[in-house]
């Protein structure tokens, strides 16, 4: 296979779009003009009323002409090929689910990936400083979690955070490396999370016709080929609730696809396995938890890949978004007892927490922040993105507002990453606040379920401003 050609076709991205000189050329009045089409960036209504109130209050910043804007590249990959899926959870914030229809062409998948190699910090870093290597160390927790030979026999806490550590890339150590020096990172591996709804049950109908499984997971194969193949210096988490694994056989099956074009002698990254095993998910029809682990398990070493890691949910708390808006009572961590799905005590729980996600204690919203790295010639803006099955790009994990189409304008999405204002003002407290305040201020309907002196300023707020979704009168406000 040559260079430019991937396992779908030849490259569409020949002439990329260049960022950051693009725009540093543009004239002010033409980013003003930028900032007005908010609905064709798809904002609610409520939030083109919000960015134009802020802008006559003063408080968006305006770029003069000439000036040099952070470069714009991709980090961390939130992909979502669909949002079909074999179980329905209580907790899901994207309301996955076996009746969702969504689902990314996989022509469209392999082209959003290559343009995630056209603008990955990898390539940004060989163009800032030439021609090099890309070298990370992982954690020594890392290896070790890699390492197991058998799934544990619980998800305790101390278990849990560390495979989020591993997750986040915690004490990794990156460097690029050229002939001539040696240039420490502030971030560490790359990677693309394959998750949204089942990987599995991707892609579930093409041209109005179901797909069997075995071409499921012939798409699902040449998927991962691609991502192996574009983006060799990437991590590759395939996030799972392990329900395929209803027998040692079908695990064998499935695995054994996914693991087909996993991994290259040339790859700095992998690929592995991430099982979510929160009490919400259901075993597998006839079987238990920890079968399905250790079926999953005997298949991943058994095709190369290293040891699967699992995702719970951290400190039984979950995050008030998605179907969580409908499925739980309103309150600033109120507890729940919930009905344990997965009939196991393998991640243990006997009631949740829910979360309204206090952005003044985040220092702003993480998914729209990204990462500085300074150069000589300024700065390269590093961001964690997510590609919904409609093939736009989106602000978060939630699905949330819409930087554009991120099959056919990959350069637009990431320029506006820099541009958007809602972004702009989501990044830090200090914008977050009166942003957030004045969504309430403009719809008093939009409840309010943070605490302290800014208990407007929560992630709920962002999801009812951004999808025009309210809490019914009935569930009511706490108290």
């Amino acid at each position: 296979m040559q260079r430019g050609e991937g396992r779908y076709g030849p490259s569409r991205m020949e002439n990329a779009t260049e960022i950051g000189s693009t725009l540093a050329a543009r004239p002010a009045h033409d980013n003003e003009r930028l900032w007005s089409e908010g609905k064709a960036w798809r904002m609610t209504e409520l939030t083109a009323r919000v960015v134009k109130v802020m802008r006559e209050r003063g408080m968006l910043p305006s770029f003069a002409a000439g000036t040099v804007l952070p470069l714009p590249a991709v980090n961390k990959v939130e992909f979502y090929p669909t949002f079909r899926c074999n179980d329905s959870c209580d907790h899901c914030i994207t309301r996955s689910g076996p009746d969702r229809e969504e689902t990314l062409d996989p022509e469209d998948a392999a082209t959003s990936i290559e343009n995630v190699a056209t603008f990955s910090v990898v390539a940004r870093m060989r163009r800032l400083y030439g021609e090099g290597d890309f070298r990370c160390k992982p954690s020594v927790q890392c290896i070790e979690l890699g390492r197991r030979q058998r799934p544990p026999a619980k998800l305790d806490d101390p278990l849990k955070k560390a495979y989020a550590e591993c997750l986040q890339g915690k004490g990794n150590v990156a460097e690029w490396v050229t002939h001539s020096e040696r240039i420490r990172l502030n971030y560490g591996r790359p990677s693309v999370r394959i998750s949204g709804g089942e990987f599995y049950m991707w892609p579930f109908r093409l041209a109005g016709r179901k797909l069997s499984e075995d071409e499921r997971l012939r798409h699902q194969s040449q998927l991962v080929g691609e991502i192996r193949f574009r983006l060799p210096d990437y991590d590759t988490w395939i996030l799972t609730n392990g329900r395929f694994a209803t027998s040692r056989d079908r695990a064998d099956k499935v695995v054994g696809h996914w693991a087909r074009n996993a991994n290259s002698l040339e790859a700095g990254g992998r690929t592995r396995l991430c099982i979510s095993v929160d009490i919400f998910h259901r075993p597998p029809a006839g079987g238990t938890v920890e079968e399905m682990l250790e079926s999953i398990w005997r298949a991943s070493h058994r095709h190369g890949l290293g040891a699967p890691f699992l995702y719970g949910i951290s400190n039984n708390r979950i995050g008030y978004l998605g179907r969580a808006f409908e499925q739980f009572r309103v309150g600033v961590l109120e507890p729940h007892e919930i009905k344990n799905a997965s009939c196991s005590t393998f991640n243990p729980a006997s009631c949740m927490s829910v979360d309204p996600i206090d952005l003044v204690c985040q220092g702003g919203c993480r998914e729209v922040k990204g990462f500085y790295f300074e150069h000589a010639g300024g700065c390269l803006l590093a961001n964690n993105i997510v590609i919904s099955p409609s093939g736009r790009m989106v602000y978060c994990c939630a699905c949330l507002g819409d930087y554009g189409d991120f099959v056919n304008e990959p350069a637009r999405c990431l320029e506006r990453v820099v541009l958007d204002p809602v972004s702009i003002m989501l990044r830090r407290t200090e914008t977050a606040i009166p942003f957030l305040e004045t969504a309430v201020e403009l719809d008093p309907t939009v409840q309010v379920f943070g605490a302290g002196p800014h208990p407007a300023v929560t992630a709920s707020t962002c999801y009812q401003m951004m999808t025009g979704e309210r809490i019914g009168s009935a569930v009511g406000r706490p108290t």
